[in-house]
Formats: structure tokens, C-alpha cells, sequence
């Protein structure tokens, strides 16, 4: 590695103060927290390049309130790795409460076994939106509930469990109002461990489970928007996909690269709906 380079990078071995965890289906990982930027390295595989990924392809879409990545690379346990990095989007006076801290805070239950006490998915939908909606004065829950819903199944987020949910806190007036997604690292078969690159690309797409209403990404979505209808619309085509990846390859393999692209290409191909 070129020494200049090398020197210019991010040292996170030396950001000892900054680091902090944060959860996933798969346990607790580092993050850092350094002056008004958070960053993540890759753990799984490749999951800095599907957050940004997909940060890049939401600027495509009718999702306005979304958190932006890109990728850099930095130093962490002696070794060159990408990291990304995303602004902080909370100002003064805000705090972020996802949704299994709001219904635990106002319940002293959890809001996973609450959901699953419905055998209906359709039911445990609509108890989350109502239970936002109601306590909270949001009406836009059900169609920000949807349009996640259907983000994930497009792009096979295995992660979206009730902490990747979240409200913004105003704590001057106490009102509250939606985070802006984040969070969609674990997609696009990003752990390499549990989707390896040597098995089939399709065969791996068929293993993928959702969370967090059920195991099936289509029938999470089917019954959100039988409730609530289509949300999410995207306006990207095939060459905006290989516009937008091609400054990964400076970070990514090849081999990753058109893996990726096979999945979103075939999600095109499928969910031709999601798409003006």
C-alpha cells in the first residue's frame, strides 16, 4: 500500500473513545461515532457496498427521507477495510427511539411477542402501524411501514427487525416524527458466510428470510398493501444500476460486483410493479 495513502486514512484502531456497537440479527457490531459522522466496516462481506448501493438507488425512487452512505477505506485491526460513512441525522435537542425501545417504554413488553400473539401477518401489520399511528400522532405510519416492507423485498434484507424501525424525538416539544431509513447493510446476500460465492446466485436469493411480521418478504408485502396499497415506486433502470456500481469497484471485486448486479437485475425482472 502506498504510504501517503496509507497515512491519509482513518486509523480506527487508534478511535478507541469513538467506538460504540450497534445491533443486528447476527450480534452486536463496532461502529464509530467521530465528530458528526458515523462509521461502519464490512463484517459478513460486503455490506458497506449494498448500504451504499442502495442509498445510491433510493435517490431513484418516491423515498425522500433516507440515509445517504458512501464508502472509504480505513485502517481497523492493523488492516486496510472499507468502512462507510453516513452523516448524523440527528440535530440538537433530538433523540432516535426505535420501535421495540417506544412500545417497551410504553408497555413494559416487548413488541415481538406482542406481534406474534396474531396468527394473521396482516393483524400483526396493522397492530404496529395502529399502535405509531395512535400513540405517537403519526399517520403516515402505514405507508412508511409499507414502503420499508417492500424495500426490503426488493433488495432481500434479512435485517429489518424491530431496532432498524425507529422515530426521531424532538425533545423541546416532545413530538415525534420518522428516522429516515437506515440500516440495509445485511441485503443483497452481503454475508458472504451465510450466501457463499461459490453456490448459485438464485439458490441463494431462495434462502433469504424477512423479518420482522414474518419469513416471507412477498407476504409481508402482499398484506401490507392489501391493507394500505403499493408504496414504494422506483424510477431506475438498468443502466443507472451499472452507472451507479461502477465506483465500487475501486473497493469490491469483480466477482462481487456482478453478483450484486445479477440480484438486482432479477429483482427488476420480478417486481416489475415496484417500478413508474
Amino acid at each position: 500500500m502506498d504510504e501517503n495513502k496509507k497515512n491519509s486514512m482513518i486509523n480506527f484502531d487508534n478511535e478507541t473513545k469513538s467506538l460504540v456497537s450497534y445491533a443486528t440479527s447476527k450480534g452486536n457490531l463496532p461502529k464509530w461515532h467521530i465528530g458528526n459522522y458515523w462509521y461502519k466496516t464490512d463484517a459478513f462481506g460486503y455490506e458497506n457496498l449494498s448500504e451504499c448501493l442502495i442509498s445510491d438507488l433510493l435517490k431513484y425512487s418516491n423515498i425522500y427521507n433516507h440515509v445517504e452512505y458512501k464508502v472509504i477505506k480505513g485502517i481497523y485491526n492493523l488492516e486496510e477495510k472499507n468502512f462507510s460513512v453516513s452523516k448524523n441525522f440527528l440535530n440538537e435537542n433530538e433523540s432516535i427511539l426505535t420501535f421495540y425501545r417506544l412500545y417497551f417504554l410504553e408497555t413494559g413488553t416487548e413488541l415481538s411477542k406482542e406481534v406474534y400473539k396474531y396468527s394473521e401477518i396482516k393483524d400483526r401489520i396493522k397492530f404496529v402501524v395502529d399502535f405509531i399511528s395512535r400513540t405517537y400522532d403519526l399517520n403516515v405510519s402505514s405507508k412508511i411501514i409499507t414502503s420499508i416492507l417492500e424495500l426490503d423485498m426488493f433488495f432481500l434484507n434479512e435485517d429489518r427487525h424491530f431496532n432498524n424501525f425507529a422515530l426521531i424525538r424532538n425533545i423541546k416539544d416532545d413530538s415525534f416524527t420518522f428516522a429516515p431509513i437506515f440500516d440495509n447493510g445485511l441485503s443483497l446476500l452481503s454475508d458472504v458466510n451465510e450466501y457463499n460465492m461459490t453456490t448459485d446466485v438464485y439458490k441463494n436469493m431462495d434462502k433469504v428470510r424477512s423479518k420482522p411480521f414474518c419469513n416471507s418478504f412477498e407476504e409481508q408485502c402482499e398484506c401490507a398493501e392489501s391493507l394500505y396499497g403499493n408504496i414504494l415506486k422506483f424510477t431506475f433502470t438498468k443502466n443507472d444500476v451499472l452507472s451507479e456500481i461502477e465506483k465500487y469497484r475501486a473497493y469490491y471485486s469483480n466477482e462481487i460486483i456482478e453478483r450484486v448486479i445479477t440480484i438486482i437485475f432479477e429483482q427488476m425482472r420480478k417486481y416489475q410493479y415496484l417500478f413508474y
